[in-house]
């Protein structure tokens, strides 16, 4: 059977198997992904992401994982980045699928998609353990936000960090939450909460504190 055909019938067949069938796919796809070839602009590539342009409803967690395993080792392609950006949109798909891209968007986008990222904060976001939303949320802080004089101490985070030019300004941040009528007020709490914490250990003297107490 040729890989192609096998990664046609995964997706077509994927929405209706048992859970834990889903999940053994998912833990045997990156060598089945990886043997079909992940270099951007070869026709596989353009087949996983004719794929992922169409998968099925209900099979969101197997186009999240193959998403994820073409952007390891590396930033996404500018391909998949703006597929991703589209099936956001269009379908309304979770945070989740942002965090292999939030580095590659630029920062009118980023304060766009912070009310949806901060929104996962306390909600029962599928396929993530309790907690886990957390540190996928302080994740993205810290790929997007200005440093701290002393880094953000203890936190750290395996996403890849926004240009120098992009990057928000941790009071720009701190506004977005307490003003976006997208994020409800646990989740808005809930980010300042981690925000506040970050600059008190390291930056002291930040102006987010001063304006933070204000």
């Amino acid at each position: 059977m040729e890989i192609d055909l096998l990664t046609d019938r995964i997706f077509l067949a994927y929405s209706r198997m048992e859970a834990s069938v889903q999940m053994a796919v998912q833990d045997h796809l990156a060598p089945v992904i990886r043997s079909i070839g992940t270099a951007s602009g070869t026709p596989a590539y353009s087949k996983l992401l004719s794929l992922l342009r169409s998968f099925q409803t209900g099979a969101d967690s197997l186009a999240l994982r193959v998403i994820k395993i073409l952007s390891d080792g590396g930033r996404p392609s500018s391909q998949l980045v703006a597929l991703v950006k589209e099936l956001i949109d269009e379908r309304d798909l979770d945070a989740r699928f942002l965090i292999p891209i939030i580095a590659e968007l630029d920062r009118s986008e980023i304060i766009r998609q912070i009310p949806r990222v901060v929104s996962m904060l306390g909600a029962n976001v599928p396929g993530l353990k309790p907690g886990e939303e957390k540190a996928l949320v302080r994740s993205v802080f810290m790929a997007v936000l200005e440093k701290p004089e002393s880094g953000f101490g203890k936190v750290s985070t395996n996403l890849p960090r926004l240009k120098e030019s992009q990057l928000l300004e941790p009071v720009r941040l701190l506004v977005l939450l307490h003003e976006s009528s997208e994020i409800n007020t646990s989740s808005a709490r809930e980010g300042v909460m981690f925000l506040v914490r970050a600059y008190r250990e390291t930056d002291p003297r930040s102006q987010l504190l001063t304006f933070a107490s204000g």
